[in-house]
């Protein structure tokens, strides 16, 4: 199927078309604005299809699971009045159609500058870089989900007497207390991480699991973590935990919760850490690496209150305060 037979929802999907809408990519820029010009008989599915990837870019409510599961019944009755209906063996593009309808479900699930996906018996949220999402699960309990992470867990998961959640980047947790049926006994809530398990009954703490390295604060409440061989840790507020999955070692500290929960401000907050590290955050924010001119760069100190969600703004900020220089280079950044 070609550009000239795609509905809007076809659009929407496409990934060269999000490239356009969405990150302002030059070279998609060049092509659709083209393409359009060449084909003005597509202008209004063109705009229905902007105004999809906009509404769904910026639409920041909280989206409770009740509303999620209704939204996805709808989609999949649609989906199987659609199958029904398109039965003729001429058309040999059904595998293309049905595939961009299947993206087309994902990205119209997005909420609160993530995505929405759902497979088989399981439920997956994800962000990308610059993004943030807050949801709400069956349990009625909160988390706010970090840039560049995700988070998963079963459909049935009360059915089995546990409340089961994996994660793969930063997420601050709400976890409401919750029991099964007339057992007077809390059912646990337990964040799955590769080798750490966080486990809880109600309380709020902050997760951070990325590149091997595990950072667990708690704000609220009692955590206790269980590792792969059995070591069991319990945390009291206040508390962070720090594990390296190359050493296996960890390090207990007191937390710095303002510092911790900065994200969630869309902040990022350093007092004294080497550019080295900041390069980290960079990463993880923005989805860019950090090449430094020397050592001595690297070494640098920073002291500031930094965004999150503005490149142009951190990197103007270190040429001031630094004496530094920034250039950038396809997907990385050279600091000199």
């Amino acid at each position: 199927m070609t550009y000239n037979d795609y509905s809007a929802l076809d659009f929407a999907a496409d990934e060269h078309f999000q490239q356009w809408v969405l990150t302002q990519n030059a070279e998609a820029t060049d092509f659709w604005q083209t393409w359009i010009q060449l084909h003005p008989e597509k202008q209004s599915v063109i705009n229905e299809a902007r105004l999809l990837l906009e509404a769904n870019r910026y639409e920041k409510d909280v989206w409770p699971f009740e509303r999620m599961q209704a939204t996805r019944e709808r989609i999949e009755a649609s989906l199987k009045k659609n199958k029904s209906a398109d039965t003729a063996p001429s058309k040999v593009h059904t595998f293309r159609s049905w595939y961009s309808i299947a993206a087309s479900v994902a990205l119209l699930l997005s909420v609160s500058l993530g995505i929405y996906f759902f497979y088989q018996g399981e439920q997956k949220f994800t962000t990308t870089y610059g993004e943030t999402m807050q949801l709400k699960l069956p349990d009625g309990s909160e988390v706010m989900l970090n840039a560049n992470s995700s988070l998963r867990f079963s459909e049935n998961w009360q059915e089995k007497g546990e409340r089961n959640v994996w994660l793969d980047g930063e997420a601050f947790f709400k976890v409401n207390r919750h029991t099964a049926g007339n057992a007077k006994e809390a059912v646990k809530f337990i964040v799955h991480l590769e080798d750490i398990d966080v486990e809880v009954v109600g309380t709020i703490f902050n997760v951070n699991n990325r590149a091997g390295k595990v950072e667990v604060v708690l704000d609220e409440g009692i955590v206790d973590l269980k590792m792969t061989g059995g070591e069991r840790l319990r945390m009291e507020p206040g508390d962070m935990v720090a594990y390296s999955a190359e050493t296996q070692l960890i390090d207990k500290t007191n937390a710095n919760l303002t510092k911790v929960k900065a994200w969630q401000n869309h902040q990022m907050i350093l007092d004294g850490q080497p550019l080295s590290e900041l390069a980290v955050l960079i990463k993880n924010y923005y989805g860019l690496e950090v090449d430094f001119a020397s050592r001595q760069v690297a070494e640098k100190k920073v002291k500031a209150t930094l965004p999150t969600d503005n490149l142009e703004l951190v990197l103007e900020t270190l040429e001031l305060m630094l004496n530094v220089r920034s250039e950038k280079e396809d997907n990385r950044i050279i600091l000199r």
